[in-house]
């Protein structure tokens, strides 16, 4: 029954053509470990199964037949299902299905409360982010913040008068500088916090509230030394399968990295992305949008490749083989096209010095001081 799904069978070869965009589904089924739900154009919701048969081959199955295949438990059948109904082919919407069936309990009382602690951490990590980048409009916009640093480095609890008074001019003058109302301000930075949490952004001492892609982009960058370090010590017959996987890991990195260092640059230069919100919006979301699709691939393959490199030299030819035809084929898709190009540095998103503890201190106060800004926000009427 499956050799009549194999490469070749019903949507052509893969080694033809390449693979259509997809999302890794995370089954508990140790056959379905690997699985990825795709659109296919004539089949419509398929599954891309690799190495299924231990044969180092991929297969393209309807996703209505998986079942025919392996016996579900009760999560993997709720899972199934849930894709299927939301049709979840980017990682994106495959996070949300798989999130909304945690929380249905379908996937055991420990996922249920992990994707609960998991829905409050991220709304405290986007709050957060929003309160930087609201910071960060207003010191861009050249905004006087000094009271309003001096009244939060000294604790002052709550608003009083005076620092009301000097938030608002705060606003105001942000207001005036970028040629927005007070609320597209509000909402922009909401959005624009909203739209690079999967990415999270860099500052000059180093990252601040690293997202999941840039956690991914890390990974594979180990990985691939990783790989590199050990092509020395490799006998000519394993040296080629890894040589073949470290320059896959490779060309994602060179794919990739010009990607981050754009949505990092729409980050750094807020004021312009701000203002030209209609046409950077659309843009940043299709640059996070490629970026997930390209590392998504990895979240399943990096304990597998570890595994095989800690592995022992006389047991790795087998391993290696099937980590090569695990890894992402074809090319891979890089640039992001119109959020310029990457910044020679790291961002001084606050500090604007050199020192890493002014740095950190002013992050630490402007976060806060954005989060007592955002309050008067939502008090003003918008105007």
């Amino acid at each position: 029954m499956v050799g009549s799904w194999r490469v070749g069978g019903i949507v052509g070869s893969m080694l033809r053509r390449r693979e259509p965009r997809s999302a890794a589904v995370p089954f508990e089924h140790e056959v379905l470990r690997l699985a990825r739900a795709a659109e296919d154009e004539r089949h419509g919701l398929v599954a891309i199964l690799r190495d299924f048969a231990g044969n180092c081959a991929r297969y393209l199955v309807p996703w209505a037949d998986l079942p025919k295949m392996v016996r579900f438990g009760p999560g993997d059948a709720a899972l199934h299902g849930a894709v299927e109904e939301a049709q979840a082919v980017t990682p994106a919407a495959m996070m949300a299905v798989v999130h909304k069936v945690a929380l249905s309990g379908a996937l055991g009382a420990a996922a249920k409360a992990g994707a609960r602690a998991t829905e409050q951490a991220e709304g405290k990590r986007e709050r957060d982010l929003h309160a930087v980048l609201i910071f960060h409009a207003l010191r861009a916009s050249r905004a006087d913040l000094g009271g309003l640093l001096a009244a939060t480095a000294r604790g002052a609890p709550g608003l009083d008068s005076s620092l009301r008074r000097d938030a608002q001019v705060a606003v105001r003058t942000a207001a005036a500088a970028l040629g927005l109302r007070r609320s597209e301000i509000y909402d922009r930075t909401a959005a624009l916090s909203h739209g690079v949490l999967p990415v999270g952004f860099a500052a000059t001492d180093g990252p601040i509230a690293r997202g999941w892609l840039r956690t991914l982009q890390h990974e594979v960058t180990g990985l691939h030394r990783h790989m590199r370090d050990r092509l020395a010590e490799m006998p000519t017959d394993l040296a080629t399968d890894l040589r073949v996987a470290a320059e896959i890991s490779q060309m994602t990195l060179e794919a990739t990295a010009p990607m981050f260092g754009a949505v990092d640059r729409a980050v750094l230069n807020i004021g312009a992305t701000m203002r030209d919100w209609d046409k950077a919006q659309p843009t940043l979301a299709g640059t996070v949008d490629t970026l997930s699709s390209v590392l998504d691939e990895w979240a399943g393959l990096i304990p597998e490749a570890r595994a095989t490199l800690r592995a022992p030299i006389g047991e790795m030819g087998p391993r290696l083989r099937r980590l090569r035809a695990l890894l992402p084929p074809g090319a891979l898709v890089a640039g992001a096209g119109g959020l310029g190009e990457a910044p020679r540095r790291e961002m001084a998103l606050v500090g604007g010095g050199s020192r890493g503890g002014d740095v950190r201190r002013d992050e630490a106060v402007g976060a806060t001081v954005a989060e007592q800004l955002g309050t008067i926000w939502r008090a003003l009427d918008g105007g």
